[in-house]
């Protein structure tokens, strides 16, 4: 009937359940890139009274060249996610002391995900010179320099491939520093 047919589309209901149950059994036999997306995928997304709230910090040193556009199309995918469960999504560019730039907003939280595409598109991969990176810098600058809702759930997801300085180099930012922030904010969950 008509009336069962629509309640397939339940949040969180029978076929959500199933589907998650799929992908967790996938997760053994996928190679280890697709498994890696697939779980990101499940990671739950609980939205906050005042909605959902992701900053990504993307890492655009030299040693990212390879990685970039996986990066990028990782945030894009997920900034539709984020945004048909009515978040909004927000960017910072990061890089390392002596660099062109250190850590900039990108943009602010929108929910234009064609625009934020568009911003993820001009990430360019340069710079860096040794294996830690101004992530530090980078969380502050987005904690600070973002419009965070009040209620919503906030994250900040990193995508790098390298470490950071501790303390960190361009600002002397330290890792109790960024915990604290991070939690004066409603908490913000940060997911490397």
């Amino acid at each position: 009937s008509l009336a069962t047919h629509m309640r397939y589309a339940i949040p969180g209901g029978a076929i959500d359940a199933a589907a998650a149950e799929i992908a967790k059994e996938l997760l053994h036999v996928l190679p280890p890139p697709q498994a890696e997306d697939l779980r990101a995928h499940l990671i739950p997304l609980a939205v906050g009274t005042a909605g959902l709230d992701v900053l990504f910090v993307i890492d655009t040193t030299g040693s990212m060249g390879e990685d970039i556009a996986e990066a990028v199309r990782f945030a894009k995918n997920n900034a539709r996610t984020i945004n048909s469960l009515g978040g909004r999504v927000a960017l910072v560019a990061y890089r390392d002391a002596g660099d062109a730039y250190t850590a900039r907003l990108v943009t602010d939280f929108t929910t234009d995900v064609d625009a934020f595409a568009t911003q993820l598109d001009g990430l360019v991969a340069l710079g860096g010179g040794d294996g830690p990176e101004a992530l530090f810098h980078a969380l502050m600058t987005g904690f600070n320099e973002v419009s965070w809702r009040n209620g919503a759930t906030k994250a900040a997801v990193v995508l790098t491939d390298a470490g950071f300085h501790n303390p960190d180099r361009v600002d002397g930012t330290t890792l109790p520093q960024v915990v604290t922030r991070a939690l004066e904010i409603d908490p913000v969950n940060v997911y490397p």
